[in-house]
């Protein structure tokens, strides 16, 4: 098993981003690496933050972007948004390091809670995320607005 370093970046530029994007994009692949990183740069603005898990070479080969916020349903929270492993390095346990931090900040922040999403095909993700301990609390309903 190789190394695996979990971090978050304390300062961003466009190199970064660019990299982060090009791995964000097998999670979000309706989106051109150009686009996703200036959204990416954009949410980070916005208070987005993300973990980056880079391996001994140090390439990155995971990502949880996350937001830390309030809900009168679930407390103080962490909320991951994306989560994703390098393809090529799946099965390392790169998604476990990930998640381990996430809780970690959850714990220092004095979060209540830890939350995600996962669509609802993405079943490997789903094994993984129940044998961290999660367990499957709602489901999501969503309807598009303003759009043709």
């Amino acid at each position: 098993m190789q190394h695996i370093h979990c971090y978050c970046p304390q300062s961003w530029d466009k190199a970064l981003f660019d990299r982060v994007a090009v791995l964000m994009q097998q999670l979000r692949p309706q989106y051109p690496t150009e686009t996703l990183s200036a959204l990416l740069a954009q949410q980070v603005d916005d208070g987005y933050k993300m973990v980056l898990a880079q391996n001994a070479q140090h390439q990155i080969v995971g990502i949880a972007g996350y937001v830390l916020g309030h809900k009168l349903a679930w407390g103080h929270y962490l909320y991951i948004d994306d989560l994703v492993v390098d393809e090529h390095h799946r099965g390392q346990r790169v998604g476990q390091a990930l998640l381990d931090f996430c809780q970690s900040l959850a714990t220092q922040h004095h979060c209540d809670s830890l939350h995600l999403d996962s669509g609802s095909q993405r079943h490997r993700a789903h094994k993984f995320y129940l044998g961290q301990g999660m367990h499957i609390s709602s489901f999501h309903f969503t309807q598009a607005v303003n759009q043709p």
